[in-house]
């Protein structure tokens, strides 16, 4: 068995020992640095017929520059930012920039793969095709709706905050979610609400001025901003590495705290789930926010409505049916009767201490690629029967 990721990385980790534990041999590693500097030649390194795991990237920021600059030669896009192949990148630990070019060269990277994965004929536990859309929040968002999965209402393109404001305006909403269109753990989320007088965004991101202009920093740290000379530079410089923007759905709520669910959906079966729990809109255990009950939440919504919400993270990932697993995020509207897709996560799957007939994600991931000869053929169209 083949795994393409990032050797340090703890899902690799987690990955071999999940493999130690039902028996078979570690898997081998190539590392995205190794198929950059062989231009992706992975003929030599994966034998036919092999099983490969693509793993994600990470959050290593070395591999992020070389990305972006594998990207660099491509076409810029007149709408976001570009950066030369001979710029020199932001060093800086949790800043936010390159999000739509480091986007472009991995794709370029995982198309790459998919070519040279089906002349070799390998067995996949997931497409690239897929990874490449659930990556992209539009794309996955019109991928969901096209297929009747119930997801928030959103916005067309925005190119600037006076665009937003508009457009909010014209469908009379005062509140929205605005993600990055191809981030992740948060990164870039602001939940934006204005009442045309008054405007408040609550987000991750750090603003700071410096003597080449605006930068915007990651944050675990929930700030809030309430004045036009911060908000309107903040969306500014988002849209700039291209946004998603929809609708924002109240959650429910338990214990005090707003919640919504992560659940990974293995061979179309809804399976490891994960409460997310927080005191702000946004919920990502990425910025420490604990997990809630889930008995508590089955018991909230009930039996009936708790199989609605395993139907719909299934009918989202069988948007994906090249794909053996994605991890669904689920929204559970505040009056408790619906619920809504907010995404689909190429590597959704780390959901550490989560047990399902006591294997945890990787293995039962494991046991069902075993079940189905050993994954997906990377020609198929859809899980087999």
């Amino acid at each position: 068995m083949i795994v393409i990721g990032n050797p340090r990385d703890r899902r690799v980790a987690l990955w071999q020992a999940a493999l130690a534990r039902q028996g078979q041999p570690p898997a081998r590693v190539i590392s995205y640095y190794d198929l950059l500097a062989a231009r992706l030649d992975v003929a030599q390194l994966i034998k036919p017929n092999e099983l490969v795991r693509i793993e994600s990237p990470g959050k290593d920021e070395q591999l992020y520059r070389e990305l972006v600059r594998f990207a660099a030669e491509l076409a810029p896009e007149p709408d976001f930012e570009h950066w030369p192949i001979d710029a020199d990148l932001p060093q800086e630990h949790g800043r936010l920039w390159g999000s739509r070019q480091w986007y472009r060269g991995y794709c370029h990277v995982l198309r790459q793969l998919e070519q040279q994965l089906t002349r070799l004929n390998a067995r996949l536990l997931q497409h690239p095709a897929d990874i490449a859309v659930m990556f992209d929040k539009v794309a996955c968002h019109v991928r969901l709706a096209q297929a009747d999965v119930l997801v928030p209402r959103s916005l067309p393109a925005i190119g600037s905050f006076e665009q937003l404001q508009m457009a909010m305006q014209a469908q009379r909403w005062q509140r929205v979610f605005i993600k990055l269109a191809h981030g992740s753990s948060a990164s870039g989320v602001v939940a934006y609400r204005t009442n045309g007088r008054q405007m408040q965004a609550i987000t991750t991101v750090e603003l700071l001025q410096t003597s080449t202009g605006l930068q915007l920093y990651n944050s675990r740290n929930i700030r809030t901003y309430t004045h036009l000379h911060e908000i309107q530079p903040l969306i500014d410089a988002l849209v700039q590495q291209r946004i998603h923007v929809e609708e924002w759905v109240p959650k429910a709520r338990l214990a005090g705290k707003v919640y919504d669910l992560r659940m990974l959906v293995i061979a179309g079966k809804a399976q490891h789930t994960v409460v997310r729990t927080s005191s702000s809109p946004i919920t990502n255990l990425h910025l420490l926010n604990p997990r809630g009950d889930l008995a508590a939440v089955q018991a909230q919504l009930g039996a009936e409505f708790w199989q609605t919400v395993q139907q719909q993270a299934q009918a989202a990932a069988a948007c994906f049916a090249r794909s053996l697993y994605a991890g669904v995020d689920l929204l559970i509207a505040n009056s408790l009767k619906h619920c809504l897709v907010g995404e689909v996560n190429a590597f959704g799957d780390l959901l550490p201490n989560v047990l399902v007939n006591g294997l945890d994600s990787y293995e039962a991931e494991l046991v069902e690629a075993g079940g189905r000869g050993s994954g997906i053929g990377i020609n198929n169209s859809e899980h087999s029967a």
